[in-house]
């Protein structure tokens, strides 16, 4: 009950369901231990996985034979590009994590996030441009039958988004999961009060960061110009960036005002296990 008091205070029922949905996606993923988050296969970015689709069975029919062989060719050139790319994201998402874990102070947070930002908005500009060149080869009629059956094939799922929106443990959430932490009344009733307001507009973050990623899911799909796609992307890391600033925050409320240095030290080897 805990976890959900503040859905009352939500301005709608449909915002409420959405951050229902954030919600327990959020504590699915940051109870996972640090050995599990490693062996997830990141998420980074809400473009669509064209260049892996494309290679499904349901589409090599559509395309002729020079079609298919000049895919080929594009996919080789731009395959390496982009797995690179999700592999850098993926190793800065675990040093994110960890900076937050080791109480690295928010500026420090802060500029590595900066370095993430760039990264991220890198795989975007590869993604729409192995697009771009896609649709050059095969029409937009092709396309838009292709961007039609993905969007069928793989429908946005509100689970996935936060997979990708934050690496920052959501401490005010898993502090209520860790046995043996022992939290007096006086500390429950500061975490609920921080929930009151901390805790709640960061789920309004992330309703409308889950808002902007389904707008630049369908930009990217109905083949709006990457130029107003990345716009979008920009937009998305911004409010990303106002998040982890939030969850910092939090973090160090709960670190120096609410728990005991052993408590603190426990929930965090509690989290690695």
């Amino acid at each position: 009950m805990r976890l959900l008091f503040f859905i009352r205070k939500l301005p709608d029922s449909g915002t409420a369901i959405i951050v229902m949905h954030l919600l327990i996606a959020f504590l699915a993923i940051f109870l996972l231990p640090q050995t599990t988050l490693e062996k997830e296969i990141p998420r980074p970015t809400p473009l669509p996985d064209i260049l892996e689709f494309v290679d499904e069975d349901a589409n090599s029919a559509r395309f002729t034979d020079v079609e298919q062989k000049t895919i080929h060719t594009l996919k080789a050139e731009y395959k390496s590009a982009i797995d690179s790319s999700l592999a850098t994201i993926r190793e800065q998402d675990l040093k994110l994590r960890d900076l937050s874990k080791q109480n690295a102070p928010l500026d420090e947070i802060e500029a590595f996030n900066k370095l993430v930002i760039k990264e991220r908005i890198h795989l975007s500009t590869l993604k729409l441009k192995f697009r771009d060149d896609l649709i050059g080869i095969i029409g937009d009629a092709k396309w838009n039958s292709i961007a039609q059956q993905y969007d069928e094939v793989h429908p946005y799922e509100l689970g996935i988004v936060v997979e990708r929106i934050s690496p920052i443990p959501n401490y005010m959430i898993v502090v209520y999961y860790i046995e043996g932490l022992e939290l007096t009344d006086d500390q429950k009733q500061e975490i609920d009060h921080w929930n009151e307001e901390g805790h709640y507009k960061a789920m309004l973050m992330l309703s409308a960061m889950a808002e902007k990623e389904q707008e630049i899911r369908t930009l990217a799909l109905e083949n709006a110009p990457k130029a107003d796609v990345i716009k979008a992307v920009k937009a998305l890391e911004m409010m990303r960036h106002k998040l982890l600033i939030t969850k910092t925050d939090c973090r160090d409320y709960i670190k120096d005002k609410v728990l005991t240095a052993g408590q603190w030290d426990l929930m965090i080897a509690e989290m690695d296990q």
